[in-house]
């Protein structure tokens, strides 16, 4: 077995000097393989320190003779370029390349190649050495590349080959590399309405869908999503539910149908929105996203009748000779939704008694007009009606009848 000694051949020797320590004097049994090791400890009068592990590995005879090349791998082998790119950019295949056994020469190369189509390339790509050559030396670090790729127009495809290193007497796979040629992310495609405008009467309840394009497809079969983006509604509170847009399957394409908005009640003004169709990367390097148009909701007023409460009694008894008859509340809280003006008015008025007033009784707003302002009526929360200013003649009964008409 070896022994560890002094460079003199002693195992101890005087502190004071500088000296070398040995592990020395092994000699191998014959046909024997393994591994040998053992802990190198030095001392002195009071203490000790360890300096190491050594070890002596045993292997077959022959095996130092020619070790393979040696090399750091690249994590990502595959390169994908878009057609009609012209010459395929360098891909480093692997770093470090070197061999154990000093001046072996190594040389790469490629095997099992296979292009689909075959003329993806107007020129195949090589693997060499960042210099430029498929051999280099052995006991030099160096760098591994495919390169020299011409692609044909308009052909996209792949190929694919094995990176192998080759030395003296053995050989080594590196990995397989391959080139994808795609075509660029191309934009979906869509026909296009003429009119993406809906008019729709105040309290029409759910909007009718609105078709707002075609004939959408993607020709690179990546999928599609449609969505709504700049979003305005004025005044604000114009759906009690948004209206939504929805990709619909048709045959070989799909429609485009913005739908489900229910209108508020009351609620008139304007919505609009854009409406941008989305695809994913399947078959490209980017997004892409195309605006189909502007889609926008008018809700057009209606004329609201006029609103009120109605008074319980609209009949009124009083003595002969009284003269002024006392006002009469017709009917109260009167507005107008819309704000328009209000008209009152006395039609089908009748007596059976001729000359049963000296002055005909009329009907006006509480404040003695027979107009209002249907905006101030809302904004006050209404006004009352009332029928007044009759004044019975002498001596004289009878009754007297008439439709009082509110008008916008």
């Amino acid at each position: 077995a070896p022994t560890i000694v002094f460079a003199g051949g002693a195992s101890t020797a005087p502190g004071t000097e500088l000296a070398e320590v040995e592990l020395r004097g092994g000699v191998l049994a014959q046909n024997q393989t393994g591994t040998w090791s053992a802990v190198v400890v030095l001392n002195d009068a009071a203490t000790q320190v360890e300096i190491g592990t050594v070890a002596i590995e045993v292997v077959p005879a022959g095996s130092l003779a020619n070790r393979p090349p040696t090399f750091v791998a690249v994590a990502d082998l595959t390169q994908t370029v878009l057609v009609d790119s012209g010459d395929v950019p360098v891909l480093t295949v692997a770093t470090d390349v070197t061999d154990p056994n000093s001046g072996d020469e190594v040389t790469v190369s490629l095997t099992n190649t296979v292009s689909d189509p075959a003329d993806l390339f107007a020129r195949a790509p090589s693997i060499v050495f960042s210099g430029g050559g498929i051999t280099a030396p052995g006991s030099e670090s160096t760098v591994v590349e495919l390169r020299g790729g011409v692609l044909n127009v308009d052909v996209v495809g792949t190929w694919v080959a094995t990176v192998v290193l080759t030395d003296s007497a053995s050989q080594v796979e590196v990995g397989v590399v391959a080139v994808e040629v795609v075509y660029p992310n191309r934009a979906p495609t869509f026909a296009a309405v003429d009119d993406l405008t809906q008019t729709v009467l105040e309290d029409s309840g759910e909007v009718p869908a609105l078709t707002v394009a075609t004939d959408v497809a993607d020709i690179d079969g990546d999928d599609l999503a449609v969505f709504l983006a700049n979003a305005a509604s004025t005044p604000a509170s114009i759906f009690s539910t948004e209206p939504m847009v929805t990709l619909l399957a048709a045959d070989q394409s799909s429609v485009i149908v913005l739908r489900g908005g229910v209108l508020a009640n009351d609620a008139n003004g304007e919505w609009s929105a854009t409406v941008a169709l989305s695809e994913g990367t399947s078959s490209g390097t980017e997004l892409v996203e195309v605006e189909v148009g502007v889609a926008s909701i008018e809700i057009t007023p209606t004329n609201d009748t006029p609103i009120y409460v109605a008074a319980d009694d609209l009949t009124q008894t009083i003595e002969e000779n009284s003269g002024a008859v006392p006002a009469l509340t017709v009917a109260t809280d009167v507005r107008d939704i819309d704000g328009d003006e209000l008209t009152l008015d006395i039609i089908n008025d009748a007596s059976d008694t001729t000359g049963l007033f000296a002055t005909t009784p009329e009907v006006v707003f509480s404040g003695g007009a027979s107009t209002a302002s249907g905006t101030a009526l809302r904004q006050a929360q209404g006004t009352a009606v009332e029928l007044s200013g009759g004044v019975l003649a002498s001596s004289q009964t009878g009754s007297w009848s008439a439709t009082v008409v509110l008008s916008d």
